[in-house]
């Protein structure tokens, strides 16, 4: 998104990739932040909750915040009260039929959600979010009660974009970074 998307021209923004699991990749003053151990970005293990302490995660584990806020974490939530529904798909039908059980879910991980962006919001500051990822493939618009949620947290200024991209933005933007460090890999 920073190299040929919707943030060709801001400095400060977190792209948000929401599919089975949730990842990041942060720009704070046009410079991708990959932090000491190269895992900035890695928002899946941040704390929303209380019982985030229940359990020990591993590197390869899903972490808190995907368990609470990712598709796969959608999908589960909503099989509970739904057996039937196995897949987004599934969740996207009886959203759309506005099934009680599946709106309250949608509810609950859109809440989780902005929970985990508040935190972002707070301590990186960025100008914009930007929503990407596997979700983008589902007729379920989120953005502005994502804001809205978000917005009651938090009093600074930012904005939620979906990625151009799509759900390749991710992958386009690891090539990018190659691609545009490419002098600096010849001289090593």
């Amino acid at each position: 998104e920073r190299w040929i998307g919707c943030c060709r021209e801001i400095e400060n923004f977190v792209l948000i990739n929401i599919g089975n699991g949730i990842g990041s990749g942060i720009y704070v003053n046009g410079t991708l932040l990959r932090g000491n151990s190269y895992a900035a970005g890695e928002v899946g293990y941040m704390a929303i909750g209380e019982d985030a302490f229940e359990r020990v995660y591993s590197y390869e584990d899903y972490g808190y915040f995907e368990r609470k806020a990712s598709l796969s974490a959608l999908v589960e939530s909503v099989s509970k009260s739904l057996p039937y529904v196995k897949t987004m798909e599934g969740v996207v039908k009886e959203y759309k039929k506005q099934n009680p059980a599946c709106v309250q879910a949608v509810s609950q991980f859109i809440k989780n959600l902005s929970m985990g962006i508040a935190n972002i919001v707070s301590i990186l500051n960025p100008e914009v979010i930007i929503i990407g990822g596997d979700i983008l493939n589902y007729e379920i618009d989120i953005r502005q009660e994502l804001k809205e949620k978000v917005k009651r947290i938090v009093p600074f200024d930012f904005d939620i974009k979906v990625a151009q991209l799509g759900e390749d933005a991710s992958a386009i933007g690891a090539v990018a970074d190659v691609l545009l460090n490419t002098n600096n890999l010849i001289l090593l």
